[in-house]
């Protein structure tokens, strides 16, 4: 890899491998859209002709139900979870932003019972504006 002597010089390349990420990510997408057309077409296909699995070319089409729960009514679903001891049914992670801005409202910025946090710098590149 190339060294660079100044930040300009550093940035502009940047600034070009950034285009080049675009384009292919600009193709990427294309064929993404194009890859979901034919799933589309595909699914249409094993329904109309009634299978359930079919092979081809080195792939498997199959269908795969799952199940996915929604939360509708949280007033319900709270109490029945700590009334069943049901604990495993709730994610056990901690919503970052929410901890941030209460960590500004409390003194000396202490970390909330049973947390610890730490600051985290980052190197951020943006796309300038003119």
């Amino acid at each position: 890899m190339r060294q660079y002597d100044t930040v300009g010089g550093a940035l502009a390349a940047r600034a070009k491998l950034n285009a080049k990420l675009e384009a292919a990510n600009a193709a990427v997408k294309a064929v993404e859209a194009e890859r979901n057309e034919l799933d589309d077409q595909l699914a249409d296909l094993l329904k109309a002709t009634g299978q359930d699995r079919a092979t081809a070319a080195g792939l498997v089409a199959s269908w795969d139900t799952k199940f996915i729960t929604t939360v509708v009514d949280w007033d319900l679903f709270r109490p029945y979870v700590a009334r069943t001891h049901n604990w495993q049914l709730l994610y056990r992670r901690v919503n970052l932003k929410a901890c941030e801005e209460l960590l500004e409202t409390r003194r000396g910025r202490k970390p909330l019972p049973g947390t610890k946090f730490a600051e985290v710098t980052k190197l951020k590149i943006t796309k300038a504006t003119k």
